[in-house]
């Protein structure tokens, strides 16, 4: 994030420059460059939910220089600096569990196919646990509501099937 100032306003954004190549006439070098400016508050809004569950986002270009960090991560103040823990790439690993200021974290990658970019969504696993432990109590209660309803149907076919015969 830097502070961009327009002269009406200062605000934290995020830039970023995409290199704008000729692949007509297969040129390596770039022709032009393209800078993308996304406010704090755009990038909150996009992340929103993720912000929301505890959670951060970290944003790295294509060579891994941190362009924002969001959330849980710097709500510290302290930007992370081993890029390692939170890409992919050193590994091939695209989701992982680590350690982040004394708390244990599930950290979701994604590299853009196109300009390279990385994103690092990372989320505690107290969070987590408590998805997973919700989704498990909701999957008991409906095996327990099928199985009730099974048996009250073969229950009630029995008793018509006895109702016949007599």
């Amino acid at each position: 994030m830097e502070e961009i100032d327009t002269g009406e306003r200062t605000f934290q954004a995020m830039t970023f420059s995409y290199p704008v190549r000729n692949y007509i006439q297969q040129e390596p070098e770039a022709n032009a460059v393209v800078q993308f400016l996304l406010s704090k508050e755009n990038l909150e809004q996009m992340f929103g939910q993720l912000l929301s569950r505890q959670g951060g986002i970290l944003i790295y270009d294509a060579e891994d220089r941190l362009l924002a960090s969001l959330g849980k991560i710097n709500a510290d103040g302290d930007d992370p600096e081993n890029t390692d823990l939170f890409l992919s790439e050193a590994t091939g690993e695209d989701i992982r569990q680590i350690k982040w200021n004394g708390t244990d974290c599930l950290v979701v990658n994604q590299t853009s196919e196109e300009n390279g970019m990385h994103f690092a969504a990372v989320l505690p696993m107290a969070v987590v646990m408590q998805d997973f432990q919700r989704i498990r109590r909701a999957a008991w209660l409906i095996l327990f509501t099928g199985a009730v309803l099974e048996i009250g149907l073969g229950v009630l076919f029995c008793i018509k099937v006895q109702q016949t015969d007599s």
